[in-house]
Formats: structure tokens, sequence, C-alpha cells
């Protein structure tokens, strides 16, 4: 008789625990992909396993999303504080004579105007302001033309 009780509570129990688990590994999921703000919550028994294992993840969730938040602030800051002195170093460097040192000063300008812009879109694309254009392109002309944007202008 003890049995006939015992099996089917036991059962129903541990379905409860592996349906529990599931969802949290799924959420666990959704965060790894990317969903930040995805949390386990819900109604648990406080000081259950269970609860320690929702609230640790939960935590590390928040804890993630508010570390990247920042981290993206930082860039768009970088970013837009590098614009200023980059724009006067431009200015300045259109007024420097026609010698090498000159184009070399501009050759540099033009580089770091292209990393400012780069920063800018990376900025932008993390904050979810612009979405990538996801474009096959030959990787031997994406090389080539890396190179030759770093590099100085006449080599």
């Amino acid at each position: 008789m003890a049995v006939a009780v015992a099996v089917p509570l036991g059962a129903l129990i541990a379905g409860r625990i592996s349906r529990r688990l599931r969802e949290a590994a799924a959420t666990a999921q959704r965060i790894a992909d990317g969903e930040l703000d995805a949390r386990i919550g819900g109604e648990v028994r406080p000081g259950g396993e269970f609860a320690e294992l929702s609230s640790a993840v939960d935590s590390m969730a928040a804890a993630l999303q508010t570390r990247l938040h920042g981290e993206q602030r930082f860039t768009a800051d970088v970013a837009h504080e590098l614009q200023t002195p980059l724009m006067g170093l431009a200015t300045s460097a259109e007024l420097l004579s026609e010698e090498l040192a000159a184009d070399c000063v501009r050759d540099r300008v033009r580089v770091l105007g292209a990393l400012v812009e780069d920063l800018l879109e990376v900025s932008r694309l993390d904050a979810g302001v612009e979405r990538a254009d996801l474009v096959p392109c030959p990787l031997g002309s994406l090389v080539a033309d890396c190179v030759r944007r770093a590099g100085p202008a006449d080599r």
C-alpha cells in the first residue's frame, strides 16, 4: 500500500523538479544567446536548492547585462570624445605646407578618422541602433583594403 502511494508521489515530485530544471536550463541558454533580460524567477520555495540556482543565474544575468551596457556606453563615449580632437587635427593638417611630413600627418589623420568611424559603428551595433549588413565578400580584397587603409599612403 505504501509503495502504491510513494511511487506516483515520487514520480510527480521528480517530474516537477525536472520541469523546473529544464526551464532553468532554457532560460540560461537564452541568456547565453544574448537575451540578457531573461530571468528564471518564478515561484520557488525560499531556501531550497532550486531557489539558490534561480537566484544565482538571475544575479549573473543582471551583472552581465549591467557590465555589457557599461562597456557599450564606454565605447560610445570614447568614439564621441575622439571626434573633437580628430577634427582639430584634420583642420591643422590641412594648414601644413605640402611637404612629406604634412602628407604623413594627413595620412595618419585619415587612418585615425577611419578608426573612429569604425568605433562609432561598433558602438551603434552594440546598442542595437543599427544592424550589421552581413554580405559575403572575397577575403583577399578585404585584407588588401585593410592593409591599404592601415598603412601610409606612399609605400
